[in-house]
C-alpha cells in the first residue's frame, strides 16, 4: 500500500546516502595515501612525522566508540537469532522423538559386559512418510506457517521521529525516577550476571557504569539511544512480517485517533 511504498522510499533514499558516503571515505583514504606518498618524498627537515599524520585523536575515540556500539548491536541480534535457531531445534527434537514408534534393541555380546543399543522403527507417522515422498520426488514444500489463521485486521499507532524519540528519552526519564538504578544495582551487588542482564536494555548500560566504564550520564544517555534503536527495529519487523495499517497518533485528541481506527474497521466488514 501507500505505507508500504513511502517505506522503500526511504529505504532507497538512505542507501543512495549510504553509498555517497562510501564513495566519500573512499576518496578521502586515496587523498590521505596520496598526502602520505608526497610527504615521504620531501627532504626529512620538513617532513611532517607519523603523529603528526595521525588524525584528531578524538575524533579516533568518538569513531572507536560508535564502532564498539555498533558491534555490540549486531552481537545482540547474533544473540538473539541464535537463541530462537536452538529453540526451534529443540522444538524439531521433541517433535521427532514424539511422533515416531520407536524400540530399542540392545544386542549383548557372551563373555563381554558389553552392549550395541539402537533404536528400531517398526512404522512411520502418515506425515513422515508424506515428507519422505515428496523428498523421493524432487516435490515443492509450502509453509503456511506465516499465513493468519482468521480473518484479522492489524492495527498499528505510529508518529513522526521526533515526537516518538521524545516520548522514549521522557519514559526512560521515568523509568528512573521509578527506581531503575536502585532495582539494577540491587542485582550488580549480589553478582548476578545472565543473558538477559547482559542484553536488556537498561541493565546492560548501568552495569558498566557500576563496573566503572563509563559515566552515570553516559549510562542514561546509552540506555535511551538502545530504545531508540530497538524502536526502530520493532517498526521494521512489523512492517516485513506483518500486514500493518499504520494511524498516526493524536496526541491532543487521542479520541479522534480511535474514531478514525474505528471507522477504517467498519469499513473492511
Amino acid at each position: 500500500g501507500k505505507q508500504e511504498a513511502q517505506e522503500k522510499e526511504k529505504e532507497r533514499i538512505a542507501n543512495e546516502k549510504k553509498e555517497k558516503l562510501k564513495l566519500k571515505v573512499k576518496k578521502l583514504r586515496e587523498d590521505f595515501h596520496k598526502l602520505k606518498e608526497l610527504n615521504e618524498k620531501l627532504p626529512e627537515e620538513i617532513r611532517l612525522t607519523k603523529d603528526e599524520l595521525v588524525i584528531d585523536y578524538k575524533y579516533l575515540q568518538i569513531v572507536e566508540k560508535e564502532k564498539e556500539e555498533n558491534l555490540e548491536d549486531v552481537e545482540n541480534k547474533y544473540r538473539w537469532l541464535k537463541a530462537n535457531v536452538n529453540v526451534v531445534i529443540s522444538k524439531i527434537k521433541t517433535f521427532l522423538l514424539s511422533s515416531i514408534d520407536s524400540n530399542i534393541v540392545t544386542v549383548f555380546a557372551f563373555r563381554v559386559n558389553e552392549g550395541v543399543s539402537s533404536l528400531r522403527c517398526p512404522s512411520l507417522p502418515p506425515k513422515f512418510e508424506q515428507t519422505l515422498e515428496k523428498l523421493e520426488n524432487n516435490s515443492s514444500f509450502t509453509n503456511d506457517g506465516d499465513k493468519v489463521v482468521y480473518p484479522s485486521i492489524i492495527i498499528g499507532l505510529t508518529t513522526n521521529r521526533e515526537t516518538l524519540y521524545k516520548k522514549i528519552n521522557e519514559r526512560v526519564d521515568k523509568m528512573i525516577d521509578d527506581g531503575l538504578v536502585h532495582e539494577v544495582k540491587a542485582l550488580f551487588d549480589q553478582n548476578i550476571n545472565s543473558k538477559a542482564i547482559n542484553t536488556g536494555i537498561g541493565y546492560k548500560e548501568l552495569y558498566k557504569y557500576f563496573n566503572g566504564e563509563i559515566t552515570y550520564e553516559d549510562a542514561i544517555e546509552l540506555i535511551k539511544k538502545n530504545s531508540r534503536k530497538y524502536a526502530k527495529r520493532q517498526y521494521t519487523f512489523f512492517n516485513n512480517k506483518m500486514d500493518v495499517k499504520w494511524f498516526n497518533t493524536d496526541y491532543s485528541c487521542f479520541t479522534k485517533t480511535i474514531d478514525e481506527i474505528y471507522n477504517y474497521i467498519i469499513s473492511k466488514k
